[in-house]
């Protein structure tokens, strides 16, 4: 299976993020799982090689200007989902991507300018919730970022949440569509030091495996990307 990760494309960099260096991560733990990497840097590139992509790693930062390729990117993404593939969704691409429609609703979140923040990065706990990306243990401390109010839709399955001043925020989520398509946020992953968490490398892991499964019934000529309302939950 070929995976393409999407990384430190113009204009989506900034001088908070060492993209390559958490995407040299990434290529690593998916080469180790058996998984044929492929890395760009181009937008252009990766919307022409979308179509034969299995799963599309996104691990983007937020854009130091406009993107005259974005529109093409959205469609692309919108037909790698309407063909039933899965989105890894990492870190700051939530931040990156948010403007454009079909991403937006294929990852089902999104960061909002002015509301959402994290505190100080450090080692903070983790929880897991009842999901079927289950790596055997339900809490981690990675060293990271934690982002906080999201905005995260409510047909979307919670994997991990942290508590910031009494309120649980969403940290990582799935939501699934009606052609198959499983697509995965983790808002995890800001430095290398993240990826130093052998339980936060096993998350990983387990998403990446649960969007590669086979989906049941999946219907990749009329779907399009509204949510299969698949183990919906509400988010507090």
């Amino acid at each position: 299976m070929k995976a393409l990760i999407l990384s430190a494309a113009d204009p989506y960099q900034d001088r908070w993020h060492g993209l390559r260096t958490t995407t040299a991560r990434m290529q690593q733990l998916l080469v180790e799982d058996g998984l044929h990497v492929v890395v760009s840097e181009s937008v252009t590139e990766v919307t022409d090689g979308l179509p034969d992509t299995s799963l599309l790693v996104v691990n983007l930062a937020g854009a130091s200007g406009a993107d005259p390729h974005a529109a093409a990117l959205d469609e692309a993404i919108a037909r790698h989902v309407r063909a039933g593939r899965p989105i890894l969704a990492m870190h700051s691409s939530i931040i990156a991507l948010r403007d454009l429609p079909h991403w937006r609703r294929s990852v089902g979140g999104a960061w909002r300018a002015g509301v959402s923040m994290h505190p100080q990065i450090g080692r903070h706990p983790v929880a897991l919730h009842p999901h079927p990306i289950d790596p055997g243990f339900d809490e981690l401390a990675p060293y990271d970022e934690r982002y906080s109010a999201l905005d995260v839709d409510p047909d979307t399955l919670t994997i991990a949440s942290h508590i910031h001043d009494g309120v649980r925020h969403d940290l990582a989520w799935s939501k699934e569509h009606d052609s198959g398509s499983r697509c995965v946020v983790n808002a995890l992953g800001h430095g290398s030091e993240s990826f130093d968490d052998p339980r936060h490398r096993a998350l990983i892991r387990h998403m990446v495996a649960w969007a590669l499964a086979p989906v049941a019934g999946a219907d990749t000529k009329n779907a399009d990307t509204k949510n299969a309302d698949t183990n919906p939950r509400e988010h507090s």
